[in-house]
């Protein structure tokens, strides 16, 4: 018998073992996946801030595209080829994997009523989704403020009105730090906030829960934590300021104006009847409004700064008898009607009592213009403008019927900039108020102060806005 002969009756023989594994034909078909959304919601309207865990997905690609993607956007996603249109609709988000399961955190809150595609493309899969109409908008991050890397993963969350009590455990995620999401300072200010307080230090880059609570969307911008921050220095006070806190503060009647640390700091500033909570950054000045004039008060102030640690003290402040405050509100410099006709000012008392523009004058870089005799109570109105102005114009509002008309020769040499400049209003008793030349006017739209208390040095005290004579902004 030959050798060829054996050795091929040898594999006969083995293929013919049953120990030996018979190679299958098919190839095994990936599991499904399907979508589960933290906080539970309908695919059709889901919260505003949202988890989407797509179980099965492991560590396959997925992407959150704004919008409807087809059969091209796919393929495009597959093969990590976007064209910039595309590229431009994709939501950002980490996406980190928990066993068999991968999930997205999406770091912006998503528009109500918008509609989302959620895509694994390595499948091919696609998974729609819509925001819904009635979503709650999240608690806004007060601090650290985005972008700032913090020594400590303690993180202030704020709404507009007190909040219900709240103390529960929660981590940061993915496997981030753990702690309580709690209410209030801990010494009992800051009743619209609610606050992480980490029980270790882990340094990295975290994302809130969507949710704390029944049903409160948290801000799901990322939080860096790395090495501790020293905490800030004292500012130098100039009399007639008093310390306060790390800052300093300028006591007028039913207000304080503070001057804090260049650092980030949070504070709680609270007594009977007033709690203010408020993030501070770069040294701008913040209004601290609601004292009581002509009065002593005791406040408790408590400070967070970014390596984590809070600092309290009372601080006792004497206010000023009641007195008016004009303001420049609103500066109508780009009118879409005849110019300088229709351009005009706005003045509102945001003091206390009542006062006379006649000791205020209105300056910008052409000129000036004293204002006439006319009596403006707290929170009243006054819209200055020139001789020639028609308050029946076919294509600009006209003065609210509540305000004051004030009527001047002119205001500015040759009318209002259109091109921007920075004006003010100087009275008697040494107030000035200013406005900036940014953001530069456009037609039809006035340089509009936030609120009347937002301070003249900081740029975000103003914006372009509908005008709005002789009301508020």
């Amino acid at each position: 018998m030959t050798r060829s002969f054996l050795s091929w009756l040898g594999l006969v023989l083995l293929g013919c073992e049953p120990a030996l594994p018979v190679p299958s034909t098919r190839s095994e078909e990936p599991p499904s996946i399907h979508l589960e959304l933290s906080p539970a919601a309908p695919p059709d309207a889901i919260a505003a801030v949202t988890h989407l865990r797509l179980v099965g997905a492991g560590k396959d690609g997925v992407t959150l595209v704004a919008g409807e993607v087809g059969p091209r956007q796919l393929d495009q996603i597959a093969e990590a080829d976007l064209s910039k249109a595309l590229a431009e609709r994709i939501v950002p988000a980490v996406t980190w994997v928990e066993g068999d399961d991968a999930v997205v955190a999406p770091l912006v809150s998503l528009p109500q009523g918008e509609r989302f595609d959620l895509v694994v493309a390595e499948r091919g899969l696609v998974f729609p989704l819509t925001v819904s109409a009635t979503a709650l908008a999240p608690l806004p991050r007060l601090f650290p403020p985005p972008g700032v890397i913090a020594g400590s993963a303690e993180v202030v969350f704020c709404a507009q009105t007190p909040l219900e009590p709240l103390d529960e455990e929660a981590a940061l995620l993915p496997d981030g730090p753990r702690g309580r999401f709690v209410t209030r300072s801990p010494g009992g200010g800051g009743a619209r906030c609610v606050r992480f307080v980490s029980a270790e230090a882990v340094s990295g880059e975290w994302m809130p829960p969507p949710f704390v609570g029944p049903l409160l969307p948290l801000d799901p911008g990322p939080i860096t934590v790395a090495e501790p921050t020293v905490s800030p220095q004292p500012v130098t006070c100039e009399a007639p300021e008093i310390a306060i806190g790390p800052g300093c503060a300028r006591v007028e009647d039913d207000r304080m104006v503070l001057r804090p640390p260049d650092v980030p700091v949070f504070w709680t500033i609270s007594s009977e009847g007033l709690d203010q909570a408020f993030a501070t950054e770069g040294g701008r000045e913040v209004v601290v409004a609601g004292l009581t004039p002509d009065s002593v008060v005791d406040l408790l102030v408590e400070t967070l700064d970014l390596g984590g640690a809070w600092a309290q003290q009372t601080v006792r402040v004497e206010t000023l008898p009641p007195r008016p405050r004009f303001v420049l509100n609103e500066i109508y410099a780009n009118p879409v009607g005849e110019e300088p006709e229709q351009e005009w000012i706005e003045i509102v008392n945001a003091g206390s009592a009542p006062g006379d523009l006649s000791a205020c004058m209105f300056q910008d870089i052409g000129g000036e213009a004293a204002l006439p005799s006319a009596w403006i109570g707290p929170g009243g109105f006054a819209v200055v403008v020139n001789s020639t102005f028609d308050p029946a114009s076919e294509y600009d509002p006209a003065p609210a019927g509540s305000a004051t008309l004030l009527t001047v020769e002119q205001l500015g040499k040759n009318g209002l900039s259109n091109s921007g400049e920075p004006t003010k209003l100087v009275c008697d008793d040494g107030t000035v108020s200013r406005a900036p030349a940014e953001p530069k006017p456009k037609p039809g739209m006035s340089l509009a102060r936030v609120t009347p208390g937002a301070p003249d040095p900081d740029p975000s005290s103003f914006e372009l806005a509908s005008p709005t004579p002789g009301t508020g902004n």
